[in-house]
């Protein structure tokens, strides 16, 4: 024990480099960019501290081995299923086999947590579109420790046993059956950690900046243990006694908050700082939230990418590092400076989600979370126990409610996001001087200014490149985002899409404007976003092939009709031809971009190909195969005329017309097409570099790290 003690005790101050290091290797798995700050790391601890990079090691190894038997053990198996229930939620519950189901049932009732139950059902695939700044579903699941996703068609039920899932169960069913809706909802969010209050509420609170206010957190524990201390130290408590009651109430608190991370992190900083006091170990906070960093990746691997934990580890060791920037300003004060550090940090993260925030988040915090330590909190434990001030407690409700009104009337948002790692990287950085040259007036307003330049450049400079064309992976369907300097243009928008991911994929890019918006055919999988885009976006132009009720101010475009988006140019090779069949009355439209010839074919099929061919001759670099690569389509005297040398497949993976048809594969084959996939290869970008006269194609996948190849060299 005592060799343990002075090995902590030698690299006291350090082990937040292995933090560091850890996360540049996640950025590493999926980043260039995450090399090129890892081999420094490396290098710095190799020279300063080599203890700190052998324990850096060796943890990344073990998260290797904690990833690699995570992915062998979440294959599915056969049902029935057994296993034990965890907890229950409206619509779906989590049961604990060999490894973690997401459940669905039309029955929840008859469930509760610690029940052994045999299920049978199907699973429910959960792909994720390749596209970046997209909600990625299959990460978010494997961050929350869940490896499959099903449907229960039957649960019998074997046997009843013990969980302490069952203590916040029961406590939730309380609050259901003891206060109404709304008062319940808050009580659920404060004491249990359970968000249910309505859309429009929650959108309120995020255009203000104050939805970490929703979530029990570090900032929550550390009012309810101030509360504790000042009450047990009236009732002569010693410090010790004070201090293991306090350990016994945290422990609780994880139990009926259902062990989230926020609350286990906040937690195990108290005990860490308790065992650290008592072992005299000397090590500092950021010691202690470090082991705390490494012991949730040791558990499970995929928690760094939830957002919960990003937030909460990040705010927590940039206020702990950066506690000298406030610790002698009064209560007021304080809170301002911490406000706007946590956002700051916090903003890259947020940002990403959100695509927006307010701007009077200083004055909106401020007065949110003193009505929420001083008030709202501490109510809703009180009220929990004596229900009969529900009517007072309602009363705070609507004065909360009336507060996010009022300020909602006054804030501006502004739409904004970080479109790239290096964009947030070099933010982070200049965060990081202002810290640490608070009292350097001269290099504050220097990284200031830089700080200013890096927010222009993410609005001005947010694509790699002034020119490319991008088919986007929407699964079975088709969407082209074409960008030529200022102008923006999408062929087709994909499939219906609950989670919006082409909008957040526009505005994660610092783009709110698109100049023209064409439609090929009306097929769902062609123009399913098409409403959604325009209630979301500025659509300045929008051609289609018919006529359309659902909107208004477009154009019906025919054969023969030119165009231009920026310095390329678009020729209407056929459209409506009037044909019942639909995907012959597609656009199809021939393109000139970056000096490359391109065909967009919509879903055309061999009628219209064989009259394409009669009518013009073409001679084409990239071809968007038509159909998603049926074999209505693609025949062999069009794709021998077009002799292009890309061919783009925008397929859906394991989709149920086993396309793109194996023939048509090995027709592109026999005429040297250089044939892509997004089912294969996600997002397909072929990239315009003008200074260095070349075009590099890049295949964008989620988790993965993007590759490169040089074309027209």
């Amino acid at each position: 024990m005592n060799k343990l003690k002075n090995l902590l005790l030698y690299d006291a101050s350090n082990y937040i480099h292995i933090v560091i290091l850890v996360v540049l290797y996640y950025i590493s798995r999926t980043t260039y960019i995450g090399w090129v700050l890892l081999v420094p790391e490396v290098v710095f601890l190799f020279k300063k501290s080599k203890n700190i990079l052998v324990y850096a090691l060796i943890i990344i190894a073990l998260i290797n081995i904690r990833i690699i038997v995570n992915e062998r053990n979440s294959s599915r198996i056969d049902f029935p299923i057994n296993g034990k229930v965890q907890e229950v939620y409206d619509d779906h519950f989590i049961l604990r086999s060999n490894i973690n189901y997401l459940c669905y049932y039309d029955h929840i009732e008859e469930l509760k947590p610690g029940m052994i139950i045999e299920i049978t059902g199907t699973y429910i695939d959960t792909d994720t579109y390749n596209i970046i700044h997209t909600f990625d579903y299959d990460l978010f699941l494997k961050s929350k420790n869940i490896s499959q996703v099903v449907n229960v068609i039957e649960s019998t039920t074997i046997k009843n046993t013990f969980s302490f899932y069952i203590i916040k169960y029961k406590i939730n069913d309380y609050i259901n059956n003891n206060f109404e809706q709304q008062t319940a909802s808050f009580l659920k969010l404060f004491v249990l950690g359970d968000n249910e209050l309505d859309d429009h509420l929650y959108q309120s609170t995020t255009k203000l900046g104050i939805t970490h206010l929703f979530a029990v957190s570090g900032m929550h524990i550390a009012i309810i243990i101030g509360f504790l201390r000042n009450s047990l130290k009236r009732f002569n408590i010693t410090k010790e006694s004070s201090s293991y009651i306090i350990i016994i109430f945290l422990v609780f608190l994880n139990i009926i908050t259902g062990f989230k991370v926020s609350i286990i992190r906040a937690s195990c900083l108290v005990f860490g700082i308790t065992i650290n006091r008592r072992m005299n170990l000397i090590l500092t906070r950021t010691d202690i939230l470090a082991f705390i960093f490494i012991i949730f990746l040791l558990i499970n691997p995929y928690s760094i990418y939830s957002l919960g934990f990003q937030l909460s580890f990040l705010i927590s060791i940039s206020i702990i590092m950066g506690d000298y920037l406030f610790k002698d300003d009064n209560q007021i004060k304080s809170l301002l400076k911490i406000t706007l550090l946590a956002t700051a940090i916090s903003s890259p993260i947020t940002l990403e989600v959100n695509n927006e925030i307010g701007l009077i988040f200083l004055l909106s915090n401020l007065f949110f979370i003193l009505f929420v330590s001083y008030i709202f909190l501490p109510s809703s434990y009180f009220v929990i126990f004596i229900p009969k001030f529900s009517d007072v407690y309602a009363f705070i409700i609507n004065i909360f409610i009336k507060a996010t009104e009022v300020f909602l009337k006054i804030n501006q948002v502004v739409e904004f996001n970080f479109p790239t790692i290096i964009h947030k990287l070099l933010f982070y950085f200049c965060i990081y001087m202002l810290i640490a040259t608070y009292k350097n007036t001269k290099k504050m307003i220097l990284y200031v200014i830089l700080l200013i330049a890096i927010c222009l450049g993410s609005l001005y400079l947010n694509y790699p490149t002034n020119r490319f064309v991008r088919f986007l992976d929407v699964f079975q369907g088709d969407a082209i985002h074409i960008h030529d300097n200022k102008c923006d243009m999408l062929i087709d928008t994909g499939d219906y899409d609950n989670y919006d991911n082409l909008i957040h994929y526009l505005k994660g890019n610092n783009t709110y404007e698109i100049d023209i918006l064409l439609i090929t055919h009306f097929h769902s999988d062609h123009y399913g976003e098409l409403e959604d885009l325009i209630n979301n976006l500025n659509i300045k132009k929008i051609y289609l092939n018919s006529d359309y009720q659902g909107i208004t101010n477009y154009q019906v475009i025919d054969e023969g009709y030119c165009f231009e988006c920026g310095t390329s140019k678009f020729q209407v090779l056929s459209a409506n031809t009037s044909d019942e069949n639909e995907n012959n009355n597609s656009i199809v439209l021939y393109g000139l971009i970056g000096g490359n010839k391109y065909l967009f074919t919509g879903d055309i099929e061999a009628e219209v190909e064989r009259e394409i061919v009669d009518k013009y001759n073409l001679s084409i670099d990239v071809l968007k195969v038509a159909h998603h690569g049926s074999n209505t389509s693609s025949i062999e005297n069009f794709i021998n005329e077009t002799s292009g040398e890309i061919a783009i497949i925008s397929v859906g993976k394991n989709n149920s017309y086993d396309l793109p048809n194996k023939n048509v594969l090995k027709l592109l084959e026999t005429y040297d097409y250089q044939a892509f996939r997004t089912d294969e290869s996600g997002s397909i970008t072929i990239y315009y570099c003008e200074i260095l006269d070349l075009s590099i194609i890049e295949l964008y996948q989620k988790q993965k790290r993007n590759r490169y190849i040089l074309w027209n060299v």
